[in-house]
């Protein structure tokens, strides 16, 4: 299976409301950086919020980002690279604004 099949798009066309990081802490101190995206459909206004978990190599092109330029994250299958627990490679398809390994994507209905 080639990599083309294993790739998806994560949520619709959409602009970037509101992006932040977190760090979550479980069992033994060990603690996961978690990054979430709320993305607004600039025609009707709808927002769905996108939910990182186990957020590794996190990187933004430049010094500064045009954010509410991000319009398709594409989520590419790692799984089977054993990057220890890491299973998604997510990146903007436009123009690689962001991209970053991750353990779990959650797409979280209308928020709006």
């Amino acid at each position: 299976m080639t990599n083309e099949l294993l790739s998806w798009a994560i949520a619709p066309m959409g602009y970037v409301a509101r992006l932040w990081l977190e760090r979550e802490y479980g069992e033994g101190k060990n603690s996961d950086l978690v990054l979430m995206v709320r993305l607004r459909d600039p025609e009707i206004g709808n927002e769905i919020d996108v939910v990182f978990g186990g957020v590794a190599q996190l990187r933004f092109r430049g010094e500064s980002v045009a954010l509410t330029e991000l319009v398709l994250l594409i989520a590419e299958d790692v799984s089977d690279r054993g990057w220890e627990g890491l299973s998604y490679r997510v990146t903007d398809a436009e123009e690689e604004f962001v991209c970053f390994l991750c353990r779990s994507i959650e797409v979280k209905g209308q928020v709006s």
